[in-house]
């Protein structure tokens, strides 16, 4: 138990510090894994990512945005309010993407 109350304290520290969305869904995932009651707070790091870069500073592919919205759908199970405006962020950077249309 004390382990995994560390390894949780570790992976926040580091889903803080880290700014780009691919190691926030990284970081947010290890939350959830560690702690399930992390969710919402794990949720929200996703949502503040950083969204215009990834750690190379090369801008972001259409995978990022695709891992992410599958991290809150199924690890992180994400309101169906934050997975909205997830996907009209994802929608605003890739108009023609049909993976961040709204579900029928």
């Amino acid at each position: 138990l004390a382990l995994a109350r560390l390894a949780a304290s570790e992976a926040r520290r580091f889903a803080t510090e880290a700014t780009v969305l691919p190691e926030r869904v990284a970081a947010a995932r290890a939350l959830v894994r560690l702690d399930a009651s992390t969710a919402p707070e794990a949720t929200a790091l996703v949502l503040g990512a950083d969204l215009d870069l990834q750690p190379s500073r090369k801008p972001l592919a259409i995978k990022h945005f695709e891992d992410a919205l599958r991290a809150l759908q199924h690890d992180l199970r994400a309101s169906q309010t934050d997975l909205d405006a997830f996907r009209s962020l994802a929608r605003a950077r890739f108009p023609r993407a049909t993976a961040f249309a709204n579900p029928p």
